[in-house]
């Protein structure tokens, strides 16, 4: 009798840690890919613009726009070096990607950024301005004056350059330029033909024609006044 209890115990107790085994493997298997693979991969596709090397599309962006201030005079400070690879757009990109986390792909927000070196937006902090770990100056200040020295024409000149060189990172198609707009042409002036001015006598024309009465015969026309 014992050890037929002690068999059942022991199916029983398999039984059980195989049902938990199948559940755990079963959890695992199905649950952990939904949960953290998913939302992974999201994350790497709105991002992967982010990750493209900061330096290496500055020097895209100078090919495009060779006028445009580099402002790569300052020196590094374990060298006492010119530093001439850090440049005034790969601090932009770094400030506008890392420390702002804006998105790199849109026109919106580059021009927030640009608002911010124009004062009109957020505030620049000196602490946590791209350049200012490895510098000897600072060079938050200069880029400020660089920007706020742009017209219109060249700060629009410059977020599109940027868009068109994110832009295919994402997947995002470029914008056809538009094509510009036929004049309109205005139809011709079509002048209503008036009817002559009407003589002295053709108002008489309007009134019923009138038919001659005819001359009675006979008797009758002995009743004529």
């Amino acid at each position: 009798m014992g050890r037929s209890l002690g068999r059942y115990q022991r199916f029983v107790g398999c039984l059980v840690l195989g049902i938990l085994a199948a559940f755990f493997a079963l959890f695992l298997g199905h649950t952990e890919p939904l949960i953290l693979g998913k939302p992974a991969a999201v994350s790497v596709a709105q991002t992967a613009p982010v990750f493209a090397n900061p330096r290496q599309v500055a020097g895209e962006i100078y090919a495009k726009l060779p006028n445009f201030p580099l402002e790569n005079t300052y020196i590094r400070q374990e060298t006492n070096q010119v530093a001439s690879e850090s440049t005034l757009i790969e601090r932009l990109i770094v400030y506008h990607t890392t420390v702002k986390g804006r998105s790199p792909v849109y026109r919106l927000d580059w021009k927030i950024t640009l608002g911010d070196f124009l004062g009109v937006n957020d505030f620049l902090q000196g602490s946590t301005y791209p350049g200012t770990s490895y510098l000897k100056e600072n060079p938050m200040a200069g880029d400020m004056a660089v920007i706020q020295a742009l017209n219109r024409q060249e700060r629009q000149q410059l977020i599109q350059t940027l868009v068109n060189y994110y832009s295919p990172l994402a997947g995002i198609p470029l914008e056809s330029p538009q094509q510009p707009s036929r004049p309109m042409v205005e139809p011709d002036v079509v002048t209503p033909q008036l009817p002559p001015a009407s003589q002295p006598g053709e108002a008489q024309l309007l009134s019923p024609r009138q038919e001659p009465r005819p001359t009675p015969t006979g008797d009758a026309r002995f009743l004529l006044p």
